[in-house]
């Protein structure tokens, strides 16, 4: 279904519980919520691997003029 409507789908928690927001993408902030709280995110899941993972979506999502944090309607 999600082919024929040209929409991507993510699911279960919002947004890869918090991992997929752009504001990990170069680097951890030191004021960030994964710093200052760690109830939901912890710094540890934000692997190598899943910063590789984190960054082609993001450049899919780029090719296509939308963001991983938004549901964008052409």
């Amino acid at each position: 279904m999600t082919g024929k409507l040209e929409k991507g789908l993510i699911t279960f928690s919002p947004l890869a519980q918090g991992q997929l927001p752009d504001h990990y993408l170069n680097g951890i902030p030191e004021d960030s919520c994964i710093r200052k709280d760690g109830r939901f995110l912890k710094e540890s899941v934000l692997t190598e691997k899943r910063m590789e993972q984190i960054h082609k979506l993001n450049e899919l999502a780029a090719q296509r003029d939308e963001k991983m944090n938004r549901n964008t309607s052409k």
